[in-house]
């Protein structure tokens, strides 16, 4: 009886443990998903004329700080969020449309609460190769030709 109440311990441990954990590919679909243990939040919205991605952190304070971008439904095609941890998301709108959003807590005295800072990421500019360098690969996999390093020939 108890090696059997150990094995039921266990199993739920283990699920729990599954379910906290991040997502590994990228949110393709209209929708909401609380992630990181409630500390990341993501939702977009699709009408057919608009698509909207909002992309929220709730920092240890319990304060939240939000990043949103609203883009025309027929210029989103492919358009994908990559949740890389609860303060690094990639975020691509389609149309080479690519932003990096940074989250951080700020912790010193006098000065509490959260911040996000954003990077538009276009194809073809150093900052973007920059970035990309350090891009998951469930990313890269996603993102169009244009954001893809050219060959060159010798």
């Amino acid at each position: 009886m108890v090696r059997i109440s150990v094995l039921i311990a266990g199993f739920t441990l283990c699920l729990l443990a599954n379910a906290a954990e991040p997502a590994t590919e990228p949110i393709t679909k209209p929708g909401e998903a609380t992630l990181f243990d409630g500390k990341l939040k993501v939702q977009v919205k699709e009408d057919g004329v608009t698509t909207q991605f909002d992309v929220a952190y709730t920092g240890t304070d319990g304060g939240s700080h939000g990043v949103g971008k609203k883009v025309e439904s027929a210029k989103a095609a492919g358009w994908f969020i990559f949740p890389e941890s609860a303060t690094r998301v990639w975020m691509y709108q389609g149309s080479d449309q690519l932003t990096l959003i940074e989250f951080a807590d700020i912790l010193h005295p006098g000065a509490r609460g959260t911040t996000a800072s954003t990077a538009s990421l276009e194809p073809g500019k150093e900052k973007t190769t920059a970035a990309l360098n350090n891009a998951p690969k469930a990313v890269l996999d996603r993102l169009p030709a244009s954001f893809k390093p050219t060959s060159k020939g010798k």
